[in-house]
């Protein structure tokens, strides 16, 4: 099964979806204060994580560019590395946002990291409830998650 048809890639990329969104609201509400929301995302998924510290670690094992339409487009870098993304700052925002995710190889655990500006991030972890259509995910217990 490939991420484009994996139900689980579906929740986390659906999550992306609503940040994205919130992202705009937030800009479209207090426009002076926000700035503009970011034009892209660069997504990353990681092939390790701690989750006790919600934090995504090497090696890189994906990276999807997201414009905001339904399309995560994959695109490949040096596997060592993380495409550098440069913090062009505009207000709350940076021009273009991050998100960085890990999924546990049991399947049951995603951590999940998002900064889309200097003051604008999030980290998490979930617990995936169920499976296929029926999963949703829910925050973890004891989740040592911050906000930006």
């Amino acid at each position: 099964m490939g991420w484009k048809t994996d139900w689980l890639y579906g929740l986390i990329f659906a999550e992306i979806r609503r940040i994205w969104d919130r992202a705009r609201r937030d800009a479209a509400r207090s426009p002076d204060l926000m700035g503009s929301a970011p034009d892209s995302f660069v997504i990353r998924q990681f092939a390790a994580g701690d989750v006790a510290c919600s934090h995504c670690l090497p090696p890189l094992q994906r990276q999807w560019i997201y414009r905001g339409d339904d399309v995560f487009v994959p695109f490949t870098a040096d596997a060592d590395t993380e495409t550098d993304v440069e913090p062009v700052r505009r207000g709350a925002f940076y021009a273009t946002g991050t998100v960085a995710f890990h999924i546990a190889a049991d399947r049951k655990a995603i951590i999940f990291v998002y900064g889309l500006g200097p003051r604008y991030g999030q980290a998490w972890a979930y617990r995936v409830v169920g499976q296929g259509q029926r999963a949703h995910l829910a925050e973890a217990e004891g989740c040592t998650g911050w906000i930006a």
